[in-house]
């Protein structure tokens, strides 16, 4: 019997690869979507390339990139609720990440808790102050081609077998101290 999250999980990892170049290439794009939640959106493939994030991606791929998945939802979850008619123009071009977008996001929020999952999301926001390769936020606004090019590298990287991606969904729950160790303020 599997978990809500286990389930969750599976998909969120044999979907990363084309979820995180649809995100970038519909959202991050976008140029009719304000400014600030374009930087959210940049941001949140800033934080899936940084090596800083809560669960480091070359420790034990593909769980490491559970985080990853995470921080795409959490970011969209805000554009449908900041900019409704943008979210509406994405559902057509994202059906994967907009249809499922509540379910993901609850079944996030219940795994990590409503305290972990908000200094989660946090954290996600603050990725837009990152800078990847010299690079920050603002630059990849006039160079999408850099961040295009950094996403079809690590698109390679997220080619996951099926069996590494059931396995990895099996171990989920071992995610959750790397979180609280992360993500609690002491």
């Amino acid at each position: 019997m599997t978990t809500p999250f286990e389930d969750v999980t599976r998909r969120f990892l044999s979907n990363l690869r084309q979820d995180l170049r649809d995100f970038f290439h519909v959202v991050c794009d976008d140029q009719d979507l304000d400014d600030a939640l374009r930087e959210d959106a940049i941001g949140a493939v800033f934080y899936g390339l940084t090596p800083g994030d809560v669960i480091p991606d070359s420790s034990n791929p593909p769980l490491g990139y559970v985080d990853d998945a995470i921080a795409l939802r959490v970011v969209l979850e805000k554009i449908e609720r900041e900019a409704p008619a943008a979210f509406e123009r994405y559902r057509d071009r994202l059906p994967e990440l907009c249809d499922t977008l509540h379910e993901d996001v609850e079944s996030a929020r219940a795994f990590l808790g409503p305290e972990l999952y908000e200094s989660f999301s946090q954290r996600v926001f603050q990725a837009k102050q990152l800078e990847y390769k010299g690079k920050s936020v603002r630059d990849a606004f006039a160079d999408p081609a850099f961040l295009d090019e950094e996403i079809t590298v690590l698109s390679v990287k997220l080619a996951f077998k099926d069996e590494a991606v059931a396995s990895a969904a099996r171990k989920v729950s071992t995610l959750l101290p790397q979180f609280r160790q992360k993500l609690t303020r002491r």
